[in-house]
């Protein structure tokens, strides 16, 4: 009886391993395959064919790079007290796999059963983990931007800090490590603090939180955090990244002046780049060519001109902009309604840090007006040569009337200078002839005034 109950249990616990999912074998002292169940043989690839695995070596599954000792047998491995290890085994299809391999010998028997785990989604999983692990750790220390590792309980003290952190405050790591955000007075701001941590408490992360903080020196910079709440190891934490943005800051500050100042001038004032779509138009630009500034971003500088003044006066006036780095001058515009209107155009070539041209400065004048006053000018002008030229043509004909009759007067005056001559030469004459005839007639009576006296 006692026999046929073994028998009973063999033939149960046969049934039970040949039916198992769990993938199980039995090797000899040589590590050949002297029994598998179906799960290991589909495992191995031999599904439905489990005879072919009878008599293989176990070596013929486990990779070369697996075999730590080539001379040591699973067998003799296993049949002290067994033996666990996680390995990676080839089955018949070539398709690498991870498995968990337990070993342990059957009491009494020379033999020794294996029970195989597929483990290779668990090993995937825990490849992916190392290598984001690694990846973290790569970009928590080689980020430009800070990275803090804090504890949310207690005093809150960091945990770890990155290079850039210690570069953007100055401090050291032993400076830092263990001491607090409150104690190192690294918020320049409390209410800043307090809002910081209320969005981190209500909302359980926080985004773009710009704040100013303390440098060990004491200089106050700008910094933009972002921060969420993780755990490690069971304790509560936060991860900070922080960029510090005190330059851009400066930057937008100095950018608003110059804005301020673009938008407060007089003149029509764009920026573009070199592919000619616009970055900055002011007002008194968007103004003179009838739109909004809001239609105007991101559009093309072209749609200032129609196609005759692109090809005859914009492209030749911007191949000396790209030549020269400036060109001054007078184009024609386009208005939106589609009139056309002359401009006094600058165009300034905008360079990097490097000397390479990136971008254009263009400032505009509608010069209309003025051109309408310089055409009535020359009108008037012209206008004005016209009555000189014709008052001239007078004068001149009065001059040459004025020159006839004054060699007319002369004339008149010569002759009478010759009328006077003679007429004076015969009245010297007639002067000369009284005189001679009255002195003839005072010695007449002389004379008879004498004979009277005498007789």
């Amino acid at each position: 009886m006692k026999g046929n109950h073994e028998m009973s249990n063999q033939l149960f616990f046969r049934a039970l391993v040949a039916r198992a999912t769990e993938a199980i074998a039995v090797i000899d002292m040589d590590d050949r395959l002297l029994y598998v169940n179906s799960a290991c043989s589909a495992l191995l690839g031999y599904a439905g064919a489990e005879q072919e695995l009878l008599g293989l070596p176990w070596a013929d599954f486990q990779l070369a790079g697996e075999k730590d000792n080539p001379t040591v047998t699973l067998f003799s491995r296993a049949v002290a007290a067994g033996w666990q290890e996680e390995l990676r085994l080839r089955p018949r299809d070539g398709q690498e796999f991870w498995a968990a391999l337990t070993a342990y010998p059957l009491p009494e028997e020379d033999k020794v059963a294996l029970i195989i785990h597929d483990i290779t989604a668990r090993q995937e999983m825990a490849e992916q983990l190392r290598l984001s692990q690694e990846k973290f750790t790569k970009v928590f220390h080689t980020s430009h931007d800070a990275y803090i590792l804090s504890s949310l309980v207690g005093r809150r003290r960091y945990l770890e800090v990155n290079q850039a952190f210690l570069e953007n405050t100055g401090y050291e790591l032993a400076e830092v490590i263990g001491q607090s955000s409150l104690e190192l007075d690294i918020w320049a701001n409390p209410a800043e603090h307090a809002e910081f941590t209320r969005i981190l408490q209500e909302e359980g992360a926080v985004h773009n939180f710009e704040a100013s903080f303390h440098r060990k020196s004491g200089v106050e910079g700008i910094a933009s955090m972002s921060a969420e709440r993780i755990e490690i190891r069971g304790e509560a934490c936060l991860l900070t990244v922080s960029r510090d943005i005190t330059a851009r800051k400066r930057k937008e500050a100095q950018l608003r002046r110059l804005q301020r100042a673009m938008e407060q001038t007089g003149e029509g004032m764009i920026v573009a780049d070199l592919a000619g779509y616009l970055l900055f138009v002011n007002s008194a630009w968007a103004e003179m060519h009838g739109y909004k500034v809001e239609e105007l971003q991101g559009k093309p500088f072209s749609i200032f001109h129609n196609a005759r003044q692109l090809r005859e006066e914009v492209s030749p006036f911007n191949e000396l902009v790209m030549s020269a780095g400036i060109n001054h001058g007078e184009v024609g515009h386009v208005h939106k309604d589609g009139t056309t209107f002359p401009a006094q155009t600058t165009i300034t070539l905008l360079k990097d840090e490097h000397g390479q041209p990136n971008g254009l400065v263009i400032t505009a004048r509608d010069i209309t007006e003025r051109q309408q006053v310089e055409q009535e000018l020359r009108r008037s002008r012209q206008e004005l040569e016209k009555l000189v030229a014709a008052r001239t043509s007078e004068l001149q004909a009065q001059i040459v009337e004025y020159e006839r009759a004054e060699q007319e007067l002369q004339r008149y005056q010569e002759q009478l200078e010759e009328l006077v001559t003679a007429r004076t030469a015969e009245l010297q004459a007639e002067v000369v002839e009284r005189t001679r005839l009255e002195r003839q007639a005072r010695e007449l009576l002389e004379r008879r005034v004498r004979q009277v006296q005498l007789s």
